[in-house]
């Protein structure tokens, strides 16, 4: 792995080759199996009191770097060609450089001054979607990328990559193992937890 970044920084030949398999990835909308592996560890969150809860941790994906290098690459071709021309509304706060919660919050509490300021109410309504982006169906993620006018390849390779992944995550008291085939998620778990 150290070896492919060394190479990638140093500008070497082997760069064509990462090309063409990049090109035929794309066209042919597969990805290799080896770099659909996905390893899963988890980080406790700071200031949790219960650790027996699966939200009190962050999951951490470790993937293929040939993989990382695709994803950037179609992230670019996203960024610089259909969001360009079918933006982003410019009150989503995601997926835009410069925009986050904290412009999000910036944005409301502008806006409630300004009815303060006035001597106008401001009602607020909020409501929180759990597992927002966990819960996105494949299907309604097809649909917005055909509306964004992305390339046919394109979809299909983003499709693949969603439909077809294998998970694996590693405990100190089991693991779990998922496999992802046609938006169907199968899992096998191993091992069991000690009692206290």
């Amino acid at each position: 792995m150290e070896s492919i970044q060394y190479f990638y920084r140093k500008g070497c030949s082997n760069c064509l080759i990462h090309s063409a398999i990049y090109r035929a990835s794309l066209a042919l909308g597969y990805i290799p199996q080896i770099w659909r592996a996905f390893r899963i560890t988890f980080m406790p969150k700071p200031g949790i009191t219960d650790y027996t809860i699966a939200k009190s941790y962050r999951t951490i994906s470790l993937t293929s770097f040939l993989l990382k290098g695709l994803e950037k690459l179609v992230d670019r071709y996203l960024r610089s060609g259909p969001l360009v021309s079918v933006p982003i509304h410019p009150r989503q706060h995601a997926f835009q450089a410069g925009k986050s919660t904290e412009s999000a919050l910036h944005l409301l509490v502008g806006r409630i001054e300004k009815a303060l300021d006035s001597r106008e109410y401001s009602l607020g309504v909020f409501f929180d979607i759990e597992g927002a982006f966990d819960n996105t169906s494949c299907k309604s993620i097809r649909l917005a990328l055909d509306e964004w006018k992305v390339h046919r390849s394109i979809r299909n390779w983003i499709s693949t990559m969603l439909a077809h992944r294998s998970i694996l995550a590693i405990t100190e008291t089991f693991s779990i193992f998922a496999i992802a085939i046609m938006f169907v998620t199968y899992f096998v778990v191993t091992g069991s937890r000690q009692s206290a």
